[in-house]
């Protein structure tokens, strides 16, 4: 029973050991566009729900905030608080967009349509990239 001990510890030595060793997990810009795409899509799905319109703004190039926006005579005044705020895991950041922001009205359009807006992520570990394309009528793709 004691060498079955001693085993078990030497192994779980040597993986201590081993771990830092490992490459980063190739899911991880994968996870950020996901994550970035559900959250531009509860933004919008809040403002189509709660009768309020909505905004994402990307504060940094590694977070993003979502703000309640409320009515003050004819303008929409973003709140001094966001209603929720996500940071980007580890070595992916925004290679566009920074300061940018998508406002959502209740009826889930844009309020600044133009173009189809497209937000891009980069994993400065892999050098890949991954986007999400917002269009005017509310869609949220993933590029």
């Amino acid at each position: 029973m004691i060498e079955l001990l001693v085993a078990a510890s030497l192994f779980a030595v040597i993986v201590a050991i081993a771990m830092p060793q490992f490459p980063r997990s190739p899911y991880v810009l994968w996870t950020a566009q996901q994550q970035l795409l559900a959250d531009l899509r509860a933004v919008r799905m809040d403002a189509l729900t709660k009768g309020d319109h909505f905004r994402m703004l990307i504060t940094t190039g590694s977070r993003y905030d979502e703000y309640r926006l409320s009515l003050v005579g004819v303008t929409w005044v973003q709140g001094a608080q966001p209603v929720k705020t996500r940071t980007l895991p580890t070595n992916v950041t925004f290679t566009n967009g920074v300061g940018g922001f998508f406002d959502f009205n209740t009826r889930g359009l844009m309020l600044n349509p133009g173009a189809a807006t497209t937000l891009t992520l980069r994993d400065s570990y892999t050098g890949k990239t991954r986007g999400a394309t917002v269009w005017p009528s509310g869609q949220v793709v993933p590029q």
